[in-house]
């Protein structure tokens, strides 16, 4: 099974808890990796990424997709005056999960960033899953405000007929309303694990054995 990374906005964590999971996986012998099929703004995101992999795969493996301006795909793509090739983010995932165990593919932006006229990351993730099973994790991150942005990704995820793995709480603010995002967000969605400010690792992580959230209800 691979995993999507999305997140409930850009900036909330996505490279961050994504690099977090394959030192972590890794450095228990297995064999995850990690891809970025689209990014702007450069390639950063992609090389963090590399980082966590220890070189393992080269930009261009990871980062089929890149566009100069930090700006949602389908408007920098524009732009640019460029069309981006969805056939070659396909390859590179068919590629990448034929060769190694697990594959994280994170996101660019939000759940349904649009990519080109009439087509989101959303669409992207439902492709990506009809080449080899994928479900979603969503990073959420915490601060007041987190539970309706985490409920409504979720809601829209299921609702397009995919498997939500889980949420990740990536840090935030210091309040009430952080410390008590976690439990409501979780009786709707599986908690994969929460992120303090400034951890490295994920000591002993394992992948949870449950990881189908069950359809948001009222």
């Amino acid at each position: 099974m691979n995993y999507f990374i999305t997140g409930t906005d850009t900036n909330v964590g996505k490279t961050y808890v994504t690099s977090l999971l394959l030192r972590s996986l890794r450095s228990q012998k297995v064999d995850a990796v990690g891809m970025k099929p689209i990014e702007t703004g450069g390639r950063h995101d992609a090389e963090k990424l590399c980082a966590a992999m220890g070189g393992l795969l080269s930009l261009e493996e990871i980062n089929p997709v890149f566009l100069e301006q930090p700006l949602a795909p389908a408007i920098a793509a524009e732009r640019e005056g460029r069309t981006i090739s969805l056939e070659q983010v396909f390859e590179s995932y068919r590629k990448l999960s034929d060769s190694h165990s697990l594959v994280f593919v994170e996101g660019a932006g939000g759940w349904r960033v649009p990519i080109a006229a009439g087509y989101e990351m959303a669409d992207l993730a439902g492709d990506l899953t009809k080449i080899s099973p994928l479900q979603v994790i969503v990073v959420v991150l915490n601060r007041l405000g987190a539970i309706n942005h985490a409920l409504l990704t979720v809601e829209s995820i299921l609702a397009r007929g995919l498997d939500c793995a889980g949420f990740v709480l990536n840090q935030g603010t210091q309040d009430f309303a952080a410390a008590s995002n976690a439990h409501w967000i979780a009786q709707k969605v599986p908690l994969w694990f929460e992120v303090a400010s400034g951890q490295e690792v994920l000591p002993d992580f394992a992948i949870p054995k449950s990881v189908k959230s069950d359809k948001i209800t009222n």
